[in-house]
């Protein structure tokens, strides 16, 4: 019977023995290697644990009220100024619209006011026109009155004048005729024709009529200057203006009387101006942009002023708490430089602050939940190029000084 096994060639022992020997031992050694790849890549044990430091912002009711709407929910990303919380205080509402109705009343008193005193001011100025209209008309009556009798007396001075001057007139013909007939006696007498008895009576007769001229020159230059003198009075008298009584009108100074009024006036508006910033307020805003992280606002509650409605987080931390354990062997101080793991990210931060003593860690920290454990708190820097979220956890390693 023919044997159908393959023929040996030297080739075909050799693979034989290869793979029977040689192989097994070269997957060994390539597992070895995965393993040792798969160690090195996989995170390492960290001694200390750290958590990202966030600011919280503690959002507050302005006022006492009820809340009447919320607008966001719990993670909600919210950005400055947005509205937060609505809230409903009546009694708010109550004492701005009676501040109102106060504002109201202390305008139509202020204009009341001013009206009374615009018409007050009116009646006075109308009583001293009517005076002055009366006074006025007296003194030119009593003025036509007094000229008149100024012009009197200055046409009874020209009369007179007049008939003083008829009177020197007369005096001054007597004498002249008196002359002539004592020039015609002389000439006779000097013809012996004429008495000399004759002559001696007409020169009596002349001195007598020339003392008559004389008199009469005297009176109506008296008399002239008479009527000089009455028409300078009249003259004088004309040219003098009328004198009237004069009253003070005082200043009604209405904007003074009123101050009073403004001043209350002005005080109300601020009171309202600071009402209705109350009532702006009582839409709750955003103090800057952030994650809620918790809500304790409800529709329909009732909260008083400054009572707790929400937490804003900011979403990037601000640097890290690490929790240092009491029985932790290595000593760290401010300045040291901490090693921060998250899975094969790393970075360093330093140590910028340490707790004044031992405190209890955080309960999530214990390794036996029934028994506290206390330890350091270090506060980090925020690292650099290595953004964390507040709360993050990461794994921290204290570096040498001289590393």
């Amino acid at each position: 019977m023919n044997d159908l096994r393959p023929i040996k060639t030297p080739l075909r022992e050799y693979l034989r023995e290869l793979r029977l020997h040689i192989l097994p031992f070269v997957v060994w050694l390539g597992g070895w290697a995965l393993i040792a790849v798969l160690w090195m890549q996989a995170p390492k044990p960290s001694p200390l644990v750290g958590f990202g430091l966030g600011d919280e912002v503690l959002v507050a009711a302005p006022e006492d009220g009820q809340i009447d709407e919320v607008f966001v929910d719990l993670f909600d990303d919210v950005r400055s100024g947005q509205v937060l919380v609505a809230l409903n205080s009546l009694a708010l509402d109550a004492g701005l619209i009676e501040a109102r109705a106060e504002l109201v009343r202390l305008e139509a008193d202020l204009s009341a006011a001013r009206a009374s005193f615009v018409l007050v001011d009116a009646q006075r100025r109308q009583e001293i026109a009517d005076e002055r209209l009366s006074a006025e008309q007296g003194a030119e009556f009593d003025r036509a009155r007094r000229l008149r009798s100024f012009r009197v007396e200055e046409q009874g001075a020209q009369i007179d004048a007049l008939e003083a001057t008829l009177a020197r007139v007369d005096a001054d013909l007597d004498r002249e005729r008196v002359q002539v007939r004592l020039t015609r006696a002389q000439g006779l007498l000097d013809q012996a024709v004429g008495s000399e008895a004759e002559v001696k009576d007409l020169r009596a007769e002349l001195a007598q009529a020339e003392g008559k001229a004389a008199a009469a020159r005297e009176v109506e230059d008296r008399v002239l200057a008479a009527v000089v003198d009455t028409r300078a009075w009249r003259e004088e008298f004309e040219a003098i203006a009328p004198g009237l009584p004069e009253r003070a009108i005082l200043e009604p100074r209405i904007l003074e009387r009123l101050a009073g009024h403004e001043a209350a006036l002005a005080v109300q508006r601020t009171r309202i101006a600071a009402l209705e910033a109350r009532v702006g307020g009582l839409l709750v805003r955003a103090p800057r942009s952030g994650r809620i992280a918790s809500l304790m606002a409800n529709p329909g509650e009732q909260v008083l002023a400054a009572q707790e409605l929400l937490r804003l987080e900011m979403p990037t931390a601000r640097g890290v708490l690490v929790y240092v354990p009491e029985d932790y062997v290595s000593a760290v101080a401010v300045g040291d430089r901490i090693q921060l793991r998250r899975g094969a990210e790393t970075a360093e931060a330093r140590v910028l602050a340490t707790s004044p003593g031992l405190i209890e860690l955080p309960a999530r920290l214990w390794y036996d939940p029934r028994i506290a454990e206390y330890g350091w708190t270090l506060r980090l820097a925020a690292p650099v190029g290595f953004d964390m979220h507040p709360g993050e956890r990461v794994g921290a390693v204290p570096r040498p000084a001289d590393s």
